[in-house]
């Protein structure tokens, strides 16, 4: 079985070295080499790990090196690109029989679909803390999106959003209502109980809309709760 180690130079000097397919067999070192080695002792050790769990054998194992590319992709060299985020991409690795979820820039066209993606994952970055704390802001957002799957379609590798059926029953909807519940609670004690919500006028509207939409939930949810168990009775 053959694995590739991808290295790259950190901004630091560092350099980072990665044994794609395989979670968890990723290293740093003061030089290229140092942390190539590391990464393939940690790729061993990971497989002698699942060898116990019951893994797979393999009667050959090698590595083959590979510098990686610059994870940035220019937009401006494709035209018909309109804009990009962070998605969670799951990929399904068959010769360990895993699947490891990971974050990665995704890049729409002008249409809405899904024209490419960086080839490794990519992880918060900024020049200043505030700037760090904002794209890990940008992060969290990728988590409230649809999970996205490699996939291959006519021999072009894509990218599928989730189809997996979310299983509904009778706990999801109190869960719900309590949750709304909480988060109105929050809502108050953050915002609510400020001084500005009881000097500024719009603020103090813009608020009431937001904890009447919370209650809404709270309610809409209970409806449907009650319409669920008329139905199943």
């Amino acid at each position: 079985m053959n694995f590739n180690i991808e290295y790259e130079q950190q901004e630091d000097g560092r350099w980072l070295a990665e044994v794609t397919g395989l979670p968890g067999a990723l290293a740093c070192g003061d030089t290229s080499d140092e942390a190539i080695a590391k990464a393939e002792l940690l790729a061993l050790r990971v497989l002698a790990d699942q060898l116990e769990q019951g893994g797979g054998l393999y009667a050959h194992i090698s590595f083959t090196i590979v510098l990686k590319d610059k994870q940035k992709i220019d937009i401006s060299k494709f035209s018909d690109l309109s804009h990009w985020n962070y998605r969670v991409i799951r990929k399904r690795h068959a010769a360990l029989d895993s699947i490891s979820y990971e974050v990665h820039e995704v890049y729409y066209r002008d249409d809405g679909g899904v024209e490419l993606w960086t080839h490794s994952p990519v992880k918060p970055y900024g020049d200043a803390l505030e700037e760090l704390r904002e794209d890990i802001g940008f992060f969290l957002q990728a988590f409230r999106r649809p999970v996205l799957e490699e996939q291959e379609v006519d021999g072009k590798k894509t990218l599928i959003e989730d189809d997996q059926e979310c299983l509904i029953n009778d706990g999801h909807y109190f869960e719900f209502m309590d949750r709304a519940s909480v988060a109105a609670d929050y809502v108050y004690q953050f915002l609510g109980s400020h001084p500005l919500i009881r000097k500024e006028k719009r603020l103090r509207e813009i608020y009431l809309n937001a904890e009447q939409a919370l209650a809404e939930l709270y309610q809409e949810a209970g409806r449907l709760e009650f319409n669920r168990s008329r139905t199943d009775e």
